[in-house]
């Protein structure tokens, strides 16, 4: 019996310190989300600053012709950043279940809209690609946030712009399926090394040179991901080294409890 009261006190010891381990840990990661928060945050105001400023400059006629071109990759990666910092913000919310969806009722063309303003938020490079879009017409209502729909949509078209070469196809397909919308994103670029696959959405697990020169970091994904289960749907990627990524995304259709809630605001 005291061999046993022994052993039981050497194990409530054992749990104290486990325990002032956990709380220690704990108190850490809440502490670095917090200070990441606050940087990003912080960041977002200057960055979008200095990219208004490059915009200004841009539509100056007195700045020479070969420093345009300088311009426009300023104003492309400057948008990269505030893209990066915004889905960072973004992931911590949404993992932090205080991600609270504005959902509305989406037709054809609301998604047509949509689309059209995430092509815009991507920039300037979407010049140099051919892009395509197919929205079937007269779909039923498919039950989404439009602006989270639009980041979504944005990270995609983004990640194709990177992986792609000027005068590559991008093409944006909407379509009905039984119990919702299926959305597609395709490009004809370097696809995926089937390696990469298992990983992709993960942010910060999987890093790749891009055919510009620049590592995808997979935030952007890892968002899309996380807003699309965050609305009930599912998303997953189709590639072959060489021959282009498809990344196909479902939205859930307009359900009967949701149908009554929208009828009554109207």
């Amino acid at each position: 019996m005291l061999g046993r009261a022994q052993q039981h006190r050497e194990s409530l010891t054992r749990v104290a310190s486990l325990q002032r381990r956990m709380d220690t840990w704990e108190h850490e990661e809440r502490v670095r989300d917090q200070l990441v928060h606050m940087l990003v945050h912080d960041l977002k105001n200057p960055i979008a600053a200095v990219m208004g400023l490059i915009e200004i400059v841009q539509d100056d006629p007195r700045v020479p012709e070969d420093n345009r071109e300088l311009l426009k990759v300023a104003h492309d990666e400057t948008q990269h950043l505030l893209h990066l910092a915004a889905n960072m913000l973004d992931v911590r919310k949404i993992q932090a279940g205080k991600m609270n969806l504005k959902r509305e009722l989406m037709f054809t063309p609301m998604f047509r809209e949509v689309i059209e303003q995430a092509r815009g938020d991507v920039g300037s490079g979407l010049r140099d690609r051919h892009v395509r879009v197919e929205i079937e017409a007269d779909l039923s209502p498919a039950s989404a946030d439009p602006e989270i729909l639009r980041r979504v949509l944005a990270n995609l078209i983004s990640n194709a712009l990177k992986h792609t070469t000027t005068g590559g196809v991008i093409t944006l397909m909407v379509r009905g399926l039984p119990d919702g919308v299926q959305i597609v994103v395709r490009d004809d670029g370097e696809g995926i090394p089937e390696e990469d696959i298992p990983n992709l959405f993960a942010a910060f697990e999987q890093s790749r040179l891009t055919l510009h020169g620049r590592f995808d970091t997979g935030m952007g994904l890892a968002f899309c991901k996380l807003a699309v289960e965050e609305h009930g749907g599912s998303i997953r990627v189709e590639s072959e080294r060489g021959k282009g990524a498809t990344f196909i995304f479902t939205l859930p259709s307009l359900e009967d409890n949701e149908d009554d809630d929208f009828v009554e605001l109207v």
